[in-house]
């Protein structure tokens, strides 16, 4: 098994490698590649665990590998997450378009 290595550094040109999809596949590749180096037996059950972020990559993992994952536990993560989520602060949501749309419109009436 050899390693996957997109880029030599994390300069911002190759930030476009730190998805969670790229995570998912590194975290599917660490299981495998302990699996070999540590001669872990067939039949060994793998649990994800993760709060908020890592909680949804925890889930994510399960769904999309699971004869790697035999179960996960996902604490307050935003599982569903969008960008017009309607349960998440001004603030948070204000941040979110600043990073991610380059626009922050106060539309949401603050409770």
């Amino acid at each position: 098994m050899t390693g996957i290595v997109p880029c030599r550094d994390l300069s911002t040109k190759n930030l476009i490698y730190q998805s969670s999809q790229q995570a998912l596949a590194d975290l599917a590749y660490f299981i495998e590649a302990m699996t070999v180096k540590y001669e872990i037996p067939d039949g060994t059950k793998w649990i994800a665990f993760g709060g908020s972020y890592s909680g949804a990559l925890a889930a994510w993992l399960r769904a999309k590998y699971p004869h790697l994952i035999h179960g996960a536990v996902s604490a307050s993560s935003p599982l569903l997450a969008k960008a017009d989520f309607r349960g998440m602060p001004f603030e948070v949501k204000c941040k979110f378009r600043i990073a991610v749309l380059s626009v922050c419109i106060p539309d949401i009436p603050l409770k």
